[in-house]
Order: C-alpha cells, then structure tokens, then sequence
C-alpha cells in the first residue's frame, strides 16, 4: 500500500515545487512591473483553482442529474397477491429475516452472498418457526415507532429461523420471486458506481409473465477534487465522494418501504 502511495507523494511534490515556483515569478514580474508577463504567471497560478472550481461544479450538476434520472424510474406498488419466495442477493440479518416472514405472505427466503460458480449457486434458504410470528410482527411494530431494529438475543433468533444450505442452479429468472439486491448486484446502478459495496438497493417483483420494479435507491459515485492541488489514487487522479448524510440509506427500512411494510 506505501509503496502505492509513492508516486502520489512525488507527484504531488512536484506539482507544489512549480506552484510555488510560479508564485515567486508572479512576485518577480510584479515587482519588476512587467505586466505581460505578470498575466502569464497569475494565470497559471489561477489555473488549478479555475480548474477545481469548474469540475465541483460539473460533478454537482452530473449528481442533481443522476437524482433526477432516479427519481423517474417506473415504480410499481406490490400488488395484494404476489410470489411466495424472497430472494435477496446480498446480506440480509436475523432480525430483518425474522420481519419479513413473519409479516409477509411467503414461505421461504433464499439468501445468495457468493457468485455463481459452474452453473450453481450457494443458497441460504431460510424459513419461519410459527411460533415466532408474533415476535416478528412485534419487532415490525417497534420499527414503525422508532424507525430502528431491535437488537435481539442469537440464541432466540436461531430457534426462531431455520437455516438450510443448498447449491441450486444460477438461472432463475423465470422462477416467480420478490427480489432484493444490492451493491453490485443491482441491474440500474449509474456506469461505473462499482465503489460502494453496499450504496446500492433494488426491489423488483419478478414472475414468469413480468419483471417490475417495486424500488430503488442510491448513493451515486461521481469522481470530483476534494482539495486544488492536492491529487490522490481515486479516479482520474480525483477523490470520489457524495455527501454521505444527504444519501444515507438504511437497507432494512428501504426494504420494508418497499413491500408496503413501511410507510
């Protein structure tokens, strides 16, 4: 990693060593009441802050576009009769798991963390103890309230969910499911947002007949200077980054909007 960071140490070194050459210059040609040369140099002491200037601003315009782009994706509400199954592709907790089939009408949830490999995929297949169905329905309601999960013991959890492991095949798309996925598993991610593992979330409904979207949500990568003349390894030699508070995304109360769980 150190090694890595060399280069940008040295670049960045030369770039302040002509920056401050170029200072001493335009005090020189200042001094020296050489005007035309004095422009010269006061513009190239000006260019990398132009420079930053203009590509914030192209960044914050290709973001608000991006947002808007979002925001028109065709939605669909679940409708009142829907597959059984939850597919999620990612991770999914205990206490999210326990939501879901306790106040949904499906039977099962198959969880895929890992790639498909020779055709198959590695299958969590996770189902409800009746018994558990009351606590679960409890847990969403304490949601609703407070808009966060209710952390609850491993043991009670384990006896409340079972657990099965299962290489199944990877092609899946006719099999009628309610899908989750997120990360770069999501099918409307913006070109290149590959960065974060998990600023990504898509809920569709899927049957043999249709695939829809029920929701989707972001948090858009858009390459953009951090600091003039200050260069990093992100990118194009640019720090990537979008304002974490403004895209911050709880992916369980997402979810829950999704299905209709959640207002």
């Amino acid at each position: 990693m150190y090694i890595l960071l060399l280069p940008v140490i040295l670049l960045n070194l030369v770039i302040w060593a002509f920056f401050l050459f170029a200072l001493y210059r335009l005090y020189r040609t200042w001094m020296d009441d050489r005007k035309g040369a004095m422009g010269v140099w006061l513009a190239i002491v000006a260019a990398p802050f132009i420079a930053f200037v203009v590509e914030r601003a192209m960044a914050d315009r290709k973001e608000e576009a991006r947002l808007a782009e979002v925001a028109a994706f065709e939605r669909t509400s679940i409708p009142k009769t829907y597959p059984r199954t939850l597919e999620v592709h990612g991770f999914m907790n205990d206490q999210s798991q326990l939501m879901f089939l306790a106040n949904m009408d499906i039977d099962r949830i198959y969880q895929f963390q890992s790639r498909a490999h020779r055709g198959t995929l590695n299958a969590e297949i996770i189902t409800l103890d009746p018994a558990c169905q009351t606590l679960g329905r409890q847990l969403l309601e304490r949601v609703k309230s407070k808009r966060r999960i209710k952390r609850l013991p491993r043991a009670q959890l384990s006896s409340c969910l079972k657990l099965e492991r299962r290489k199944i095949a990877s092609e899946r798309e006719n099999i009628p499911a309610i899908v989750f996925l997120s990360g770069k598993r999501t099918t409307l991610k913006m070109d290149g947002n590959v960065s974060w593992a998990t600023g990504n979330y898509e809920a569709r409904l899927r049957t043999p007949q249709r695939d829809v979207l029920l929701d989707y949500a972001e948090r858009p990568y858009i390459p953009r200077p951090e600091y003039p003349l200050l260069f990093g390894l992100n990118g194009l030699m640019k720090t990537g980054n979008t304002d974490r508070l403004k895209y911050r995304i709880d992916r369980t109360l997402f979810y829950l909007r999704a299905v209709g769980l959640l207002e």
